[in-house]
């Protein structure tokens, strides 16, 4: 037990003749641990910075990208509503063009069914007219010659003036009509049909004889 004591306490004895205490070692060990752990700390916040910088820098790019898009998208959309306005403007024109075109074509249908209802009283009026069985004006026996024999009448061709004053007998020649009788003497179609009332338009023969007005200059 004192060997032990002595042991312990002669530690000092011995280093008092100049020799490095116990301790200076293990503290220089801990210093240096704490030197190693303070260029470990530095180096590994060293490494992060420089991630952050180089993912900032990144991030950077990519908002710098994100810009240069959200520019690109303004352009567009700024094109889009010019192209836009272009457009309504000319569908407003064309409406307008045809709302004018559709009023042009009412109005010429109801002239047309203004002229179709006069055509159709003229027409009406013509066939009251024929059915009244009003009475044709006598007309003049055919010529006779000195011989005594009757003249026999050229087809297509206009008699001479009968005793029926502002009359005229014409023959019906083949193709003929009313209508191009009418045309031919200058008359009016519908006083051609008067002046022959018991005559039928649809049934005229060739050789028949009827009366046509004359016009008001002769």
């Amino acid at each position: 037990m004192d060997d032990v004591s002595d042991s312990l306490l002669g530690a000092p004895d011995d280093n008092r003749g100049g020799g490095m205490p116990v301790f200076v070692p293990i503290a220089l060990a801990l210093i240096g641990v704490a030197l190693g752990g303070v260029a470990l700390y530095f180096s590994l916040t060293g490494d992060q910075e420089e991630k952050f910088n180089a993912r900032l820098s990144e991030s950077g790019s990519q908002v710098a990208q994100l810009e240069k898009r959200i520019t690109e998208l303004s352009a567009q959309n700024e094109k889009l509503r010019h192209d836009y306005e272009a457009l309504d403007k000319q569908v407003r024109s064309i409406a307008g063009q045809t709302q004018n075109a559709l009023n042009q074509v009412g109005q010429e249908i109801l002239s047309t069914r203004r002229q179709i209802s006069d055509n159709a009283d003229a027409l009406r009026k013509v066939v009251e007219a024929l059915n009244s069985g009003q009475a044709r004006p006598a007309s003049r026996p055919a010529a006779t010659t000195s011989a005594g024999s009757t003249d026999t009448p050229t087809a297509g061709a206009a008699q001479p003036e009968d005793a029926n004053p502002g009359y005229r007998t014409h023959v019906i020649a083949s193709g003929e009509t009313f209508n191009s009788i009418a045309q031919k003497y200058g008359v009016p179609l519908q006083k051609v049909l008067e002046s022959n009332p018991e005559a039928d338009p649809r049934r005229l023969r060739i050789g028949q004889k009827i009366q046509v007005p004359l016009p008001a200059d002769e």
